[in-house]
């Protein structure tokens, strides 16, 4: 069995903007939303984490419909 070492931190990553993100509302597509983009930036470099989108897209992505969502490219 081989063993899989995940340098990128990933996970941790999502988990950090899950934990952050907006469960208010209880919508929970819109509080998954954040974790995707702090992993997505942690995937982006070779390091532990990577920067994050600007706050005015971290505030304004979560809300996006569905569509703008599924097209977006950080």
């Amino acid at each position: 069995m081989a063993i899989v070492d995940e340098p990128v931190g990933a996970g941790d990553a999502f988990a950090t903007g899950f934990l952050a993100g907006p469960l208010g509302d209880g919508d929970p597509v819109r509080a998954l939303r954040p974790g995707h983009l702090t992993a997505a930036s942690a995937l982006r470099v070779a390091a532990d984490h990577g920067p994050p989108p600007s706050p005015e897209r971290i505030r304004e992505l979560p809300a996006s419909d569905e569509t703008d969502w599924n097209a977006l490219s950080l």
